[in-house]
């Protein structure tokens, strides 16, 4: 697998999880990607 099939693959599946800890605390957040390119991995923000 090459970074072109990691692309691929991320464009196919836009929906991921990200998490993080506040503290002591886990935190889950879901994103959906906007797109991915030979640049990187974008997301939209509000």
């Amino acid at each position: 697998m090459d970074f072109k099939d990691c692309i691929e693959f991320a464009n196919k599946n836009p929906v991921c999880y990200i998490a993080t800890a506040e503290g002591d605390q886990p935190r889950v957040r879901g994103f959906m990607m906007w797109y991915a390119d030979e640049t990187g991995f974008y997301f939209h923000g509000k």
